[in-house]
């Protein structure tokens, strides 16, 4: 097999990045980019290529298998001696640093975009690592980059690609291929770290619940072999195993947003623990039942139980280091144990020299990266096992304890460093130039420091330089960051590793000591922090970009344990919804920015666990909403970012964020305050939906409308008597509820509590009934109501209340009269039928008509006007649904967001 001369000329932009070369698959497809990116990498190895041994593997992502074939050709016709290469080409990136170790080869060439999206026009990309199994330093990537810029020939060796799913050793020309397991050394290795028997006779001996999620990356292998054959796991304790070129089409991203699957399951089926890796395995999150763990926090925590939990580090811990950005959680712990700290920038390959000098043990950055000096890569597996080591050390003290217990011990122990990121992804290069221009400027001036953000008081700020105490190598520019007098800090970065437009992120920290601060929530302590970082950098004005793509966290109501009473509404972290997770990419959806939403029966009834969630609703309560449109997706021409609306969802409007199909939205009128807006959907959907869509009202017909002082009852009322019914009777539960709804146009009230409704009924229409009921109640009131209806009426439900199982009914009513009967659920109604009903509402001038209605008299009986009982800030939410419960309100309860 001869080697071949290739003629080639450089491509612009093959720059390593600080985690190698990152493009659309598209670009590497084209002719000779992929080889000439091998051909340099080869002909920047330290001691050349020739007579090299090569460790080669990556995520599985799109392209790998034609990059891994193009690798050994091109190392054939380089003179390399042997390659050594993860079965199927896979091989997790902490695994590939194990190898290259464990194998004393010179290095390894890595085929991975990390937790980049896969497919076929998504992310792929290739980089370096050293002998010591850690990313190349920047003199290597200089020099591969440099060798880009010059090259004009690339040598391979032409022949049958090789076979890469068996296991063995083969030759290619004088190049040696060997095969190996993916798993089966680092699993090994992982062994000789943790204490397996410990951690297995933990999860065996109690009610302790376990779920990771590969994200179809390519840790799923890994996992198998640890949760379920080490273990001793079942099937279900894995989720997401199979390794996917396009990663299922998701984002193998481990965070609240992209593992949300993971975050549901941990809530709706209580489980004690969770876990995520990304798509190279690199990036962990770590999850409990009510408790999320910050990155910061988390190698904080295994850093401080170490030496207790954790064999390898028995015998010592020679220092703790964190990325720039990280928070400083780590570093009470080092000032506490007396421990060696380092802060580097942003990029693994920084903690490698001090791991390498003896003087680093464990580290982590912001990001999800969490490791130690066992390997030269984070390891998110390493991270997983780290904390079932700590649970299980941790129950053998105290029988029980949580991952939320572990972290308020930690809080109570060193105090709490509030952080949380924002990422701006693909924006504008040149907008993202010109907010890290004006920050640099801003900087610069005299006057900068000393002066006030708001509350806030700058001691510092800076452009972060870094000088390696090995090698003395100065990093420059490697995040603009402001230090506030108090230690609160705010960053912002370009991030590099994205393959279209630019990212730009924005850390915000703040440290407490205050215990009765330790459970609060994040972004809420953080919101003056980052109201003065979003004016300083003028975000919006110079991007366009009126949300982040990712919050680490939002604000939301949510439920302990999943059901129960009121007193089980919290306020707490959930994932923020994205774009990406709807129909189609979120083509057709919006992202809303929630200023107040609406209660209604059916979330006190979902809290109790009596409400089924339709497939694919969010499981946060609440249905109505008003507020700013935040992002809109790439169909939606209706409404855009900025935009005041209102609107109806499936679920979730108990939070910051929601996002809803675009047709289910509206434009607020300026006549309707927030508070107004928030009260509508629900209410006067359903009530036009039940009178029109389903009972078929005509003008000069009767109606009766079942709890006629609720929200629906009172649109009803007022929609019915716009329409032109003759009669419009109720049914409450006191006197003052009968004259409220007397004052927006209902004929006669009936009180059920002092006497039968159907007897007044009958009595006030001479015994004749009505053409139509709408039904709330259900069982208790069936049998009435079929006497109650004329020939020909129609009965609407849409709720039974005092339950769903009616006895000693006499079907032949409904014969006899010839009654229609229909119930509906809005929220479970098809996104077409729900866009048609909200369309022919507006058209029909409902909404019109109510605009109209808030701007006359209230002793005015006329068209309709939107009544509200009370409002609650939503720090009050329990107190709000107290006041439902208790049937107290007269109209609607709106809670606004502070």
């Amino acid at each position: 097999m001869a080697v071949e001369t290739v003629a080639t000329k450089p491509f612009e932009g093959q720059k390593p990045g600080t985690s190698g070369l990152r493009k659309r698959v598209k670009v590497f497809e084209q002719a000779h980019y992929t080889e000439n990116f091998v051909q340099c990498i080869l002909d920047a190895i330290p001691g050349g290529a020739q007579g090299a041994t090569l460790v080669v593997g990556g995520d599985g992502r799109y392209f790998s298998v034609p990059a891994v074939q193009k690798i050994i050709r091109l190392s054939a016709g380089n003179g390399v001696k042997k390659l050594i290469i993860g079965q199927n080409g896979i091989l997790s990136t902490p695994a590939a640093s194990h190898v290259i170790r464990l194998r004393k080869a010179t290095g390894g060439i890595l085929l991975t975009a990390s937790h980049n999206p896969g497919g076929p026009d998504a992310d792929f990309g290739i980089k370096y690592n050293m002998e010591n199994g850690g990313p190349a330093p920047e003199a290597v990537t200089n020099q591969i980059y440099k060798r880009t810029t010059e090259i004009t020939e690339y040598k391979e060796v032409k022949g049958n690609d090789v076979d890469l799913s068996k296991i063995g050793t083969s030759q290619f020309g004088d190049l040696e291929v060997e095969v190996i397991d993916s798993v089966k050394d680092y699993v090994e290795y992982l062994g000789q770290i943790f204490d397996f028997d410990l951690i297995r006779s933990f999860l065996s001996s109690g009610d302790f619940s376990v779920r990771f999620d590969g994200l179809h990356g390519v840790t799923g292998p890994y996992a198998k072999a640890l949760f379920v054959e080490q273990f001793g796991l079942g099937d279900k304790a894995v989720q997401n195993c199979v390794p996917l070129p396009d990663f299922g089409g998701g984002h193998p991203d481990p965070n609240l947003t992209y593992a949300k699957t993971l975050v549901d399951a941990v809530e709706s089926e209580g489980l004690s623990f969770g876990a995520a890796s990304d798509g190279d395995g690199d990036r962990n999150m770590i999850l409990g039942k009510g408790a999320f763990v910050n990155p910061s926090d988390s190698v904080a925590i295994i850093a401080d139980w170490a030496q207790k939990a954790i064999p390898y580090f028995a015998k010592g811990i020679h220092g703790l280091a964190r990325s720039m950005p990280t928070s400083g959680a780590i570093d009470r712990v080092a000032r506490a144990r007396n421990y060696e700290l380092f802060e580097v920038p942003t990029g693994w390959k920084f903690f490698g020299n001090l791991m390498d000098a003896g003087r680093l043990s464990i580290c982590g950055e912001e990001s999800f990266g969490t490791g130690s000096d066992h390997i030269r890569e984070k390891d998110g597996l390493w991270a997983v096992v780290a904390w079932l080591s700590i649970l299980a050390a941790a129950n053998k003290e105290k029988a029980g304890t949580s991952v939320a217990d572990v972290l308020q011990g930690h809080y109570a122990k060193y105090g709490r460093n509030f952080f949380s990121r924002y990422d701006y992804e693909e924006v504008d290069s040149d907008g993202a130039k010109k907010v890290m221009d004006l920050l640099r400027s801003r900087f610069s001036e005299p006057s900068f420091k000393g002066s006030k953000l708001g509350p806030f008081t700058v001691a510092d700020a800076d452009d972060f330089s870094y000088t390696d105490p090995i090698d003395k190598s100065v990093s420059k520019n490697q995040g603009l960051y402001v230090l506030f007098d108090d230690g609160s800090r705010i960053i912002f970065r370009l991030s590099g590793t994205g393959s279209a437009g630019a990212t730009i992120r924005l850390y915000v920290e703040k440290y407490t000591h205050d215990t009765a601060e330790y459970t609060a929530d994040v972004q809420k302590a953080l919101k003056p922090l980052i109201d003065e970082a979003l004016n300083l950098a003028q975000l919006e004005q110079l991007t366009g970009r009126s949300a982040p793509t990712v919050i680490t966290t939002m604000r939301a109501v949510l439920i302990r344990d999943k059901v129960g009473p009121s007193s089980a509404l919290y306020i707490g972290d959930a994932p923020t919804p994205q774009l990406a997770d709807g129909q189609n990419g979120g083509k057709d959806d919006v992202i809303v920015k929630v200023k107040a939403f609406g209660l209604n029966r059916m979330d006190l009834l979902q809290r109790e666990g009596k409400y089924p969630i339709p497939p694919g609703a969010s499981p946060i309560l609440g249905v109505e909403f008003s507020g700013h449109v935040a992002e809109v997706g790439a169909g939606v021409s209706s409404v855009a970012p900025g935009d005041e609306v209102f609107g109806l969802a499936t679920g979730g409007a108990y939070a910051d964020y929601v996002r809803i199909p675009a047709p289910m939205v509206m434009k607020k009128p300026t006549e309707l305050s927030w508070v107004q807006a928030a009260s509508m959907p629900e209410a006067f959907l359903t009530a036009f939906q039940a009178l029109h869509v389903l009972g078929s009202l005509q003008k000069g017909e009767d109606l009766l409308v079942h709890a006629g002082a609720s929200g629906v009852g009172l649109a009803a009322i007022q929609l019915a008597k716009a329409h032109g019914a003759r009669h419009v009777y109720v049914t409450a539960g006191s006197e003052e509820k009968i004259a409220f709804c007397q004052s927006l146009g209902a004929t006669a009230g009936f009180n059920y509590k002092t006497g039968s409704w159907k007897e007044g009924l009958m009595q006030a229409t001479d015994n004749q009934g009505v053409d139509v009921i709408m039904d709330f109640v259900g069982a208790p009131y069936f049998a009435d109501n079929l006497a109650s209806l004329k020939r020909d009426g129609r009965l609407t439900m849409q709720g039974f209340m005092g339950g769903a199982v009616a006895k000693d009914v006499n079907l032949g009513t409904i014969l006899a009269k010839r009654l229609r009967i229909e119930g509906s659920t809005l929220r479970s109604r098809s996104l077409d039928y729900q866009s048609k009903l909200v369309q022919d509402f507006f058209h029909s001038g409902g909404l019109q008509a109510i605009t109209k209605g808030v701007q006359r008299d209230k002793t005015e009986v006329g068209s309709p006007r939107l009544v509200v009982y009370d409002t609650f800030d939503w720090n009050e939410i329990r107190q709000a649904h107290d006041t439902m419960a208790a049937n107290k309100n007269t109209g609607k309860i709106v809670v606004t967001i502070s």
